[in-house]
């Protein structure tokens, strides 16, 4: 699932460049406007995508994306993440993409399937029935607490 999820967000960055591309291109006849436009499509692109990890990361325990995969970001202890948390896995998942998509890739070689963005944030994503099962997560109430039988 996490591959799922993986993909999901690669897709989401290449929505973004190809709205902003096209925005550019709508403007071809004018060079300054198309310019504005594919300026425009880029900045709203980083900061849509910077506020949505920033926001739903500590707050939800990952994206949309990995709540729908089954999957949750947590430190490495297992604990929510903090702000300056996902702040720094989002700018290292950036810097990750540019050497050939390298930070990214060395989560297929990585005995916890952790990227370069992971291991600088120190986080790990998880499976939720994981969370439910060690109830890790239960004093911050990120996840349903296990019932007391």
């Amino acid at each position: 699932m996490r591959y799922v999820n993986s993909a999901s967000t690669v897709a989401g960055g290449f929505i973004g460049f190809f709205v902003g591309f096209t925005a550019g291109m709508a403007g071809i006849q004018a060079p300054h406007l198309a310019q504005v436009l594919t300026l425009l499509g880029a900045f709203t692109s980083i900061v849509t995508t910077f506020l949505y990890y920033t926001y739903f990361q500590p707050k939800m325990n990952g994206t949309l994306g990995k709540r729908a995969c089954g999957l949750a970001l947590v430190r490495e202890d297992f604990t929510p993440i903090s702000l300056s948390q996902a702040v720094t896995r989002y700018i290292m998942l950036g810097v990750g993409c540019i050497p050939l998509f390298a930070g990214v890739i060395a989560i297929f070689f990585s005995g916890r399937k952790q990227g370069w963005h992971d291991k600088v944030s120190k986080t790990v994503v998880v499976s939720r029935d994981f969370l439910k099962s060690t109830n890790a997560n239960a004093p911050q109430g990120h996840l349903e607490q296990k019932k007391a039988a």
